[in-house]
This record gives C-alpha cells, sequence and structure tokens, in this order.
C-alpha cells in the first residue's frame, strides 16, 4: 500500500508534498544533537526555567523557531518531491533556498510549522505493528 503524503500550499499557488524520513531525521539529530530538541525549536516549546515538583522541567508554547522551519522545510520538501517524482515519472525540481524565501512569502508560518510537526511525528507512527522479530 502506498503512503499518502502531506502537502503544503505555498505562497506561489503550488502544493508541494512534504516527507519527513530517515534521511530528513539524520540531517536534524546530526543538526540539533538530538530529535527531542529540534521537535522543540519546530513547535516552540522553550524551557521557562522552572520545574514542576518531580523536577522536570517546564515549558511554554512560544513561536516555532524559523530556523529550524528554514533548516527543515527544504529537506522535507524535496524528499516529497523525490517520492512523489518516482511514484509518477514526472521530474519536478527540488526547492533551493532562494526559493524558499518567495515561497513563504505571505504564508502564516504558524500553520507551516505545525504542518510540518504533524509531519515529524507521522514519521514515527507504527506502519506494520505486528513486529517482524521473533521473541
Amino acid at each position: 500500500m502506498l503512503e499518502k503524503l502531506t502537502h503544503l500550499e505555498l505562497s506561489d499557488g503550488g502544493t508541494y508534498p512534504l516527507k519527513c524520513d530517515l534521511a530528513v531525521l539524520e540531517a536534524a539529530q546530526e543538526e540539533y544533537g538530538k530529535l527531542s530538541i529540534f521537535e522543540r525549536e519546530l513547535s516552540g516549546l522553550r524551557k521557562t526555567g522552572k520545574k514542576d515538583k518531580g523536577g522536570n522541567d517546564i515549558y511554554r508554547r512560544e513561536e516555532p523557531s524559523v530556523k529550524a522551519i528554514r533548516f527543515a522545510l527544504p529537506l522535507m520538501l524535496n524528499e516529497g518531491i523525490d517520492l512523489e517524482n518516482r511514484r509518477s515519472g514526472e521530474k519536478r525540481k527540488h526547492i533551493t533556498e532562494e526559493d524558499l524565501s518567495e515561497l513563504l512569502e505571505g504564508i502564516n508560518i504558524f500553520e507551516v510549522a505545525g504542518t510540518m510537526h504533524q509531519e515529524f511525528v507521522r514519521c514515527f507512527e507504527v506502519k506494520n505493528p505486528k513486529s517482524t522479530q521473533e521473541e
């Protein structure tokens, strides 16, 4: 069964496929050290400097990191484009850093970050709940 891709509409009116896969996760881990740090940046979670009764950090939601969006969006878009090209036989070109500024003009960055975060979470969903390993 083919996995359905998430799509994102950008300022040129075009709809672009978005895919978070191992290549994106590897790049994010390399850039941020831990995927949990990348996720917090993307979703806008910031430490308050306070701890709860159990000694755990308390977070508050702020704006997403534009740096995290600018880092991961082209990776996710280009992975989606590659997958869509393989499926359809098309040759849609990759998004460049120069394209990104133009494509995000007038776009709600909170919505973009939210869609990216949903795709990030989706890549951890179990596709096949039955284990492939014998006990």
